[in-house]
C-alpha cells in the first residue's frame, strides 16, 4: 500500500507506514476504516493508493510590500546665507566688554570726585556796583560758610552776636539757632549720604572686577553724584540771599547787587563729576541703548533727558531763593528807587528775627506775636518740605539717568511726589514772603507806593517746571510698551515618544533640511559645535557681557 502522507510503498497487509509511521488501514481523507483490498474509500470515495501531495511547513502571514519606495519632492532649499562669522562675533563681544569696563571706570571716577568735593562744599558772596556819571566799578567777593562751619563755628558766631546785644526778645536767638540747625541737617545729610553711597559703589565695583557679582557699579555711582549735587543745592538753600538795588536822583543812577552762590570749588567738583557720568552714559548707550528699537530709544532719550534737566532746574530755583519781595519808590520825577530781595526759609526767618529787635524788650507785643509765630512755623515746615523734596529728587534723578542707559526705571510715582513737594515748598515760601512784607509795612508805617510787595515769579516758575516733569513722565509711561510677562509655569512638558516594536514599526516622517535660526543677528545658522571661548557665559547675552551694569 502506498502511504497517503509521504508516498512510500509498503507491503500488502501493512497497517502502518514503514517510513513515517502513518496508519494505512484508515482513509487519509475522512479517517474511515479500510479493507486490505480497498482501492477507494467506501465512505468518501477517496483513492487509497493515490500519490500523496507534498506538504510544506507553515509560513508566517504574508505581509504585502510596496514594489517601490514612495518618491517625495525635495524640500525647497533656502537662499544662500552668509556663513557664521565667529571671529566677528568675538570681536563684538570684546568691544562690549571694553565699553563696559571703560564706562564703569568713568562712573567710579565721577563718584570718587563727588565723594572728595562733598567735603569742600561752601558758599561765597558776589557783589558789584556802579554809578552812572561816575566811572567806577567795585566788584566784591567774600566767603560765607562751608559745611564744617555748621558743626561748631556757626554756633560760636551766634553766641558772640547775642553777647553783643544787650536786650532782645526770645524770638531773636530762636531764629538764629533754628536756621543754624537747618544748615547742620543739610551738611550732615550731604556728607553722610554721599559717603555711604560711594562706599557701596566702590564695594560693588571691586566685586564686579573680581567676578564675584555680575552687577555693575554704574547705578550706585550715579546715586553718589546726584547725592552730592542735591546736597550742595540744599546747603545753598540755607545760605541763599540775593539783593538788588537801583536808585536814580539828580541825574545820577546807582545800581548795586549782592548774591550768594556756591563757591568755585563746589562748582568745579560738580562739573568734573558730571563729565565723568556723561562718559559712562555714552558707553552704556553704545553697548546696547537701542536694542529695543530706534523709536523706543528716541522716546527714552527725549523724555528722560528733558525730565532730568527740568528736575535739576526747579530744584536750583528753590535753592536760589523762592521767597521774594520787592519795593518800588517813586517820589518825584527826579528820584526813583527799586529794591528786590530773594531768600530761602532760613534767610526769611533771620530777617523776622532782626525785626523783633525793634521792640527793645524781652517779649514781642501781643498784636505782633501771631505774625512772628506764623513766619517761624511756616519756615520750619517749608524747610522740612524742601528736605523731603531733595530726598525724593535724588531717587528721581537716578531713575531718569538709569532709564537713559536702557534700564527702564519707574519715574511716574517719583515725579508725582516731587511735583507735589516742589509746589508745596514754593507756596510756603510765597506765604512767608507775603507775611514778612505785611509785617515790614506795618512796623514801618509804609503805605501806598512805599509799601513792600511779595513777588511770586519764582513760585510760578517752580510750579511750572515741576508740572512739566510730571507731564513728561506721564507721556513717556503711556508711550512706552510694557514688557510681556513670561509665565514659566505654563511651559508645556514634553511627552515621551513611544518606542517602535517589532510588530509595529515606527512611522517614517519627513524631516526638512536644517533652517537658519530666526534670531541670528547675521541671518545664518550658528555652528553646532562652537568653541568654548565663543560661547557666552550663563549670565551673558550675545554681544553683551554680563559682568557690567
Amino acid at each position: 500500500m502506498i502511504c497517503t502522507r509521504c508516498g512510500t510503498e509498503n507491503p500488502a497487509g501493512a497497517r502502518f507506514c514503514k517510513h513515517c509511521g502513518t496508519r494505512l488501514d484508515v482513509c487519509a481523507a475522512c479517517g474511515a476504516p479500510l479493507a486490505p483490498d480497498s482501492r477507494f474509500c467506501n465512505m468518501c470515495g477517496a483513492a487509497v493508493n493515490a500519490p500523496a501531495q507534498p506538504v510544506y511547513a507553515a509560513q508566517s502571514a504574508y505581509v504585502p510590500q510596496p514594489a517601490y519606495a514612495p518618491v517625495r519632492p525635495a524640500p525647497a532649499q533656502p537662499a544662500a546665507q552668509p556663513a557664521y562669522d565667529g571671529a566677528r562675533e568675538k570681536r563684538r563681544a570684546v568691544a562690549q566688554r571694553v565699553l563696559g569696563y571703560v564706562g564703569n571706570g568713568l562712573a567710579m571716577l565721577g563718584a570718587l570726585i563727588a565723594f572728595i568735593f562733598v567735603f569742600l562744599i561752601g558758599t561765597t558772596i558776589n557783589a558789584d556796583g556802579s554809578a552812572a556819571g561816575v566811572d567806577i566799578a567795585f566788584p566784591v567777593e567774600a566767603g560765607m560758610h562751608s559745611l564744617y562751619d555748621y558743626f561748631g563755628a556757626i554756633y560760636r558766631e551766634i553766641g558772640q552776636a547775642l553777647a553783643a546785644t544787650e536786650v532782645y526778645p526770645g524770638y531773636y536767638p530762636t531764629s538764629l539757632y533754628v536756621t543754624a540747625i537747618f544748615g547742620t541737617v543739610s551738611a550732615a545729610a550731604a556728607l553722610l549720604a554721599t559717603a555711604v553711597l560711594f562706599i557701596l559703589a566702590l564695594v560693588r565695583y571691586l566685586l564686579n572686577l573680581t567676578g564675584k557679582t555680575q552687577k555693575g557699579a554704574g547705578g550706585l555711582a550715579a546715586a553718589t553724584f546726584f547725592s552730592f549735587l542735591v546736597g550742595a543745592l540744599l546747603f545753598m538753600g540755607v545760605e541763599c540771599a540775593s539783593i538788588s538795588i537801583s536808585y536814580s536822583a539828580s541825574g545820577i543812577t546807582a545800581e548795586a547787587a549782592a548774591r550768594s552762590a556756591l563757591n568755585g570749588t563746589t562748582i568745579a567738583g560738580i562739573c568734573v563729576s558730571a563729565i565723568c557720568m556723561a562718559g559712562y552714559l555714552g558707553c552704556a548707550i553704545a553697548r546696547g541703548g537701542r536694542e529695543n528699537g530706534i523709536r523706543e530709544a528716541v522716546l527714552r532719550y527725549v523724555f528722560c533727558g528733558a525730565g532730568l534737566a527740568f528736575t535739576v532746574l526747579f530744584l536750583a530755583l528753590l535753592s536760589s531763593g523762592c521767597a521774594q519781595f520787592m519795593y518800588n519808590a517813586a517820589g518825584s520825577t527826579s528820584r526813583t528807587g527799586r529794591f528786590l530781595l530773594s531768600s530761602g526759609f532760613a534767610g526769611i526767618f533771620q530777617i523776622a528775627g532782626s525785626m523783633s529787635l525793634n521792640f527793645n524788650d524781652i517779649a514781642i507785643p501781643e498784636e505782633y506775636a501771631g505774625d512772628f509765630n506764623f513766619i517761624m512755623g511756616f519756615s520750619i515746615a517749608g524747610f522740612a518740605l524742601q528736605f523731603a523734596l531733595c530726598v525724593v529728587t535724588v531717587f528721581l534723578l537716578v531713575n531718569f539717568f538709569r532709564s537713559l542707559t536702557d534700564k527702564r526705571k519707574g519715574t511716574l510715582g517719583l515725579s508725582l511726589a516731587a511735583a507735589i513737594l516742589a509746589i508745596a515748598t514754593a507756596v510756603f515760601a510765597a506765604l512767608i514772603a507775603a507775611k514778612t512784607t505785611e509785617l515790614i509795612n506795618e512796623l514801618g508805617d509804609l503805605t501806598g507806593s512805599e509799601q513792600y510787595r511779595p513777588n511770586v515769579t519764582m513760585t510760578v516758575l517752580v510750579a511750572v517746571f515741576a508740572a512739566i516733569v510730571l507731564v513728561l513722565s506721564i507721556v513717556h509711561t503711556a508711550l512706552t510698551p510694557r514688557p510681556k510677562r513670561v509665565l514659566y509655569y505654563a511651559v508645556p512638558v514634553a511627552q515621551p515618544v513611544p518606542m517602535a516594536t517589532a510588530s509595529q514599526p515606527a512611522p517614517v516622517q519627513d524631516v526638512p533640511a536644517a533652517q537658519p535660526a530666526q534670531d541670528d543677528p547675521e541671518g545664518a545658522a550658528q555652528p553646532s559645535a562652537a568653541k568654548d571661548d565663543e560661547r557666552p557665559s550663563p549670565g551673558e547675552t550675545a554681544g553683551q557681557p554680563a559682568t557690567h551694569d
